[in-house]
């Protein structure tokens, strides 16, 4: 266990590492939620376990990039063990565990990426609506 340590570090760290963690709150309220952290971990590419709700956000976007392992702790622990065994038996094999995230999927994901989308989105908003650069009340 380590103190609290600076933002870039701790990216650092999570390239180096194994596999990386994500908890979300397992109530209806956490079915909507994808935490930042996520988004960290698809950028180290690196494998997650997800404990986070069932047919949730956090969820459906593991799944839908291939970036780890996601599961509902309260249906049971049997598949997060089937998981970490399947890993630490690559790990003992190879001495890592390979990260097998859907690159395209993954890289449409920066903040960068975001801007994009929003700039684009606003585009076609302002254009459809006849704007010209002025507000009017």
């Amino acid at each position: 266990l380590h103190g609290q340590v600076e933002y870039q570090q701790s990216l650092a760290q999570q390239q180096v590492s194994t596999i990386l963690l994500v908890i979300e709150v397992l109530t209806e309220r956490g079915k909507g939620v994808v935490p930042g952290k996520m988004f960290e971990h698809l950028g180290a590419r690196r494998p997650t376990l997800a404990l986070v709700p069932d047919k949730g956000e956090a969820h459906r976007l593991l799944d839908r990039v291939a970036g780890g392992k996601a599961f509902d702790p309260r249906a049971g622990i049997t598949g997060i063990e089937e998981a970490l065994a399947t890993w630490y038996q690559e790990w003992s094999r190879t001495g890592t565990v390979a990260f097998e995230g859907d690159e395209g999927a993954i890289s449409q994901m920066t903040r960068q990426a975001g801007a994009r989308h929003l700039a684009g989105f606003l585009d076609t908003v302002t254009a459809g609506n006849g704007y010209k650069g002025a507000l009017s009340v």
